[in-house]
């Protein structure tokens, strides 16, 4: 998974380029509370997390992806796959910047990275994770077909597992 167009997006790979872009994603108000502080301070570490998300696509063919506007290329958030040691299966994830958040945005990206999970990679199944109080990604799980399974324990905090089963595949990548 290199790239992807959707009507009004681009999604691609991360580059040296988003560094700021990825500074200011990954310490706005949204992921902070969200997600976590991953830490990434300075350029330097902000480098070291678009290596890293780099790598993992290599390791695994799919990963995080930045979402731009395919008018402007201004980035706006990320979504992608991600196949976590803590989790049984692939999952999804998506985190946007606060001004793009409300516009279809999330849900254009996030509906596509689903297709490419299914048609793809042949997933039989697919994860998500979210804190119980960030209703914005629950809905936008739902809207996706996903439906909550379970509340689990990650890393000391609890979250709500979602999943939604591809029924026309029979082989996981």
């Amino acid at each position: 998974m290199k790239t992807i167009d959707t009507e009004r997006l681009h999604l691609s790979w991360l580059e040296e380029k988003d560094t700021a872009f990825v500074l200011e994603l990954l310490n706005s108000e949204g992921w902070l509370r969200f997600i976590g502080d991953r830490n990434i301070k300075d350029e330097a570490s902000a480098k070291a997390y678009i290596h890293q998300v780099n790598e993992h696509h290599q390791k695994h063919q799919f990963g995080f992806l930045k979402v731009s506007l395919r008018e402007t290329n201004t980035p706006l958030g990320i979504c992608g796959l991600i196949n976590r040691n803590t989790l049984p299966q692939i999952d999804i994830g998506f985190a946007f910047l606060a001004q793009y958040m409300g516009k279809g945005y999330a849900y254009e990206a996030a509906k596509v990275i689903v297709e490419y999970a299914k048609n793809t990679l042949q997933l039989t199944h697919l994860l998500a994770i979210t804190l119980p109080e960030n209703h914005s990604s629950r809905k936008l799980l739902e809207k996706l077909g996903m439906q909550c399974q379970k509340m689990i324990i990650q890393n000391e905090e609890e979250l709500m597992l979602y999943e939604v089963a591809f029924l026309n595949n029979y082989s996981k990548a």
